[in-house]
């Protein structure tokens, strides 16, 4: 099936057969629950992903393994939503697609330690695939505050997570000069700036991105400080 496969890099029978998850605040926002760190939200989350961690153990085979993880649904995660509101289900007015943290990307009150908090052990324990954390900072740290994020990470049991800051390519080729600011016009040459970020899998320029990852790119909250 996959040409890795059929080069006989990976065996087809040591995949997994994944169970994928997109939305699990708009699940939760839906049972008037709160989506920060908080007993009842972090409860809510355990039920999901321990009733599909529990299915995927009972049916799985030797062969044929099943697993969950937080999907990236860059393209997906607007379908879904667009999907459900013409369906009539309940979805956020304030938003135009689905969000794939623990945590909501724009809500500028939760901390940069409260998102390792979400994406500690209390949380991604009873997951059996992955869930990124991207921390979204305005600048780089430090080298002393990056390790003792790192340090506070392992404390939380934060297993899966990288720093974010926004970036900018001159579009010049001669100039190619690159800033870790979102600047819509070279410093060096004055010629237009392109804007890369990651939004949710890999680091993308962001005008490859469809009209609703656009909206919720610029809506999304860059620290300013850890907290």
């Amino acid at each position: 099936m996959l040409n890795a496969s059929k080069a006989g890099y990976i065996k087809m029978n040591k995949l997994f057969s994944t169970i994928g998850e997109n939305g699990i605040n708009e699940a939760a926002e839906f049972v008037g629950l709160t989506c920060n760190y908080n007993k009842p939200y972090r409860d809510f989350c355990r039920l999901v992903t321990g009733t599909i961690s529990e299915q995927n153990k009972l049916h799985s085979k030797k062969n044929f393994q099943f697993n969950q993880e937080f999907v990236p649904a860059e393209g997906l995660s607007s379908k879904n939503y667009n999907w459900d509101k013409e369906e009539g289900y309940w979805v956020p007015e304030d938003r135009v697609l689905y969000n794939s943290y623990f945590y909501l990307a724009d809500d500028v009150n939760t901390s940069v330690l409260d998102k390792f908090r979400l994406h500690g052990a209390e949380f991604t324990e009873l997951l059996d695939g992955g869930v990124g954390l991207h921390c979204n900072l305005e600048e780089h740290l430090s080298q002393f505050q990056y390790v003792k994020l790192i340090d506070f990470a392992i404390a939380q049991g934060t297993s899966y997570f990288t720093f974010n800051v926004p970036n900018s390519e001159c579009t010049n080729e001669r100039c190619h000069h690159i800033v870790k600011q979102p600047l819509d016009v070279c410093p060096k040459c004055g010629a237009p700036m392109r804007q890369w970020t990651r939004v949710i899998g890999f680091l993308r320029p962001v005008d490859n991105f469809d009209k609703y990852r656009h909206i919720e790119a610029k809506r999304r909250y860059y620290a300013k400080e850890v907290k």
